[in-house]
């Protein structure tokens, strides 16, 4: 799945402008990993994974919840259409994807 989803992500950017939108809390996280939210073309990129089930919604927290009700929407229709992981019996533990729903609503 993943050279897959990589394959997928690849055709979207590649030889194109890509933006980064931070939102409003941390730029980083504690592993100095960038928060953003990657646009091309108007595309808003990580809602495009995680509707084509090459992601999933995980370890949101605010106050980088602005763009959640689209990433729940993308997932609820990914899951929906069982594709990518939600194709994949098992393979997402809903249990343990660290979202904290409480936190994030």
């Amino acid at each position: 799945m993943g050279k897959e989803a990589s394959s997928f992500l690849k055709k979207q950017l590649e030889g194109k402008s890509v933006t980064f939108v931070y939102d409003r809390g941390p730029k980083e996280d504690k592993y100095r990993r960038k928060l953003a939210y990657v646009f091309c073309d108007g595309i808003h990129i990580n809602e495009l994974m995680v509707k084509s089930g090459y992601g999933i919604i995980a370890y949101i927290s605010r106050p980088n919840t602005t763009f959640l009700s689209e990433m729940k929407e993308a997932e609820n229709e990914a899951k929906e259409s069982k594709v990518g992981v939600w194709s994949i019996k098992g393979f997402v533990d809903e249990k343990n994807r660290h979202y904290n729903r409480n936190d994030a609503d």
